[in-house]
């Protein structure tokens, strides 16, 4: 009795920490699907930054905010029962989608070097209000009934809704040809040239540099050899192989962290069983009603069909979602 008592005890304590350990890697569906539908769009999270999207993974998102917002509600419907939080999904699918349509017209205008005439200085101001009314009703009108939105306090927002940038586009007639990132990115190239014209000192390298600078960005060369990758692209399959042969390959495995699951790893159809084998001290000490049925939690042993990990039965389902695949079509709190 004494050592049935004990192993209880300690089953009961590593189910404990492993829910709690679930817990903390735990991702909800509804940013499983995001993630995913980002991943099949090229919109890349980066590492840094707390979790930011670069630049131009930003204009991926907003060309594919159609997309996106489609494959997140189509890998969400299954999963909703409740016809009022599907309803509140198709919401935030139809409010994202302007939000992102408006953004992304916003984002091409920023980031054109090129001039931009009076209808398309225009054309950036009606986009700005559009965004600015689009944003706030989303605010104050959310897609789901209590959902407390804030607006942004960063100094981005308000230079481009107090109309600061606006204002800079419309004296100066471009954005993208004085922003920062361009500069920057233009440093590697100068140094490039400088160690080209090494042996050459004083004003002529200077003038040996800039002029080489200005021919290789010139419209002309750069229109040209974009032409030329155009027309000389061979389209190419996974494996480097052309596209007229057939080569099988196969899929890839990754390893998963418990709690989280692959980007690409599907639903699967049935059920698991419920438990696996338990040993005959087990069994006895579920059969023990001592044990058990003193709260409204299945607190008798019960052991995982796939890894065989023992828990507490309340724990055996959290566990088996978690950690190995959720079943198909099965409800979700979200």
């Amino acid at each position: 009795m004494y050592q049935d008592f004990v192993y209880q005890v300690v089953i009961t304590e590593q189910t404990v920490q492993h829910c709690e350990d679930l817990l903390e890697a735990h991702t909800g569906d509804s940013k499983r699907e995001l993630l995913k539908a980002f991943h099949a769009n090229n919109v890349d999270i980066s590492a840094y930054h707390n979790g930011s999207i670069d630049g131009n993974h930003c204009m991926y998102m907003g060309a594919n905010g159609d997309k996106i917002m489609d494959a997140m509600t189509k890998g969400m419907e299954p999963k909703i029962r409740n016809a009022n939080n599907k309803k509140y999904l198709h919401n935030i699918c139809v409010d994202m989608k302007k939000i992102l349509k408006l953004w992304y017209e916003i984002m091409r205008t920023m980031k054109s070097v090129e001039y931009q005439d009076d209808e398309a200085c225009s054309t950036f101001e009606k986009n700005i209000l559009e965004l600015n009314k689009a944003v706030n009703s989303l605010i104050k009108n959310p897609p789901v009934p209590g959902c407390k939105l804030k607006h942004s306090k960063q100094l981005k927002s308000h230079l481009l809704f107090d109309w600061e940038v606006h204002d800079f586009l419309k004296t100066w007639r471009t954005l993208g040809a004085v922003d920062e990132q361009n500069i920057e990115g233009v440093h590697p190239q100068f140094n490039q040239l400088v160690r080209r014209y090494g042996n050459t000192r004083g004003r002529r390298k200077q003038q040996m540099v800039m002029n080489e600078f200005l021919f290789s960005h010139s419209t002309w060369i750069e229109h040209t050899i974009d032409d030329l990758l155009r027309k000389t692209k061979r389209k190419k399959v996974r494996g480097g192989a052309d596209e007229s042969h057939d080569i099988s390959v196969a899929p890839s495995v990754k390893a998963v962290k418990p709690g989280r699951r692959g980007d690409d790893e599907e639903e699967e159809d049935g059920l698991f069983p419920e438990t696996a084998t338990l040993s005959a001290t087990e069994r006895r000490i579920n059969d023990d009603t001592d044990f058990h049925g003193f709260k409204k939690v299945d607190t008798r042993i019960s052991a995982c069909p796939v890894c065989k990990r023992r828990l507490l039965q309340f724990a055996a389902k959290i566990h088996i979602h978690e950690v190995h695949k959720k079943h198909a079509g099965e409800e979700t709190n979200e």
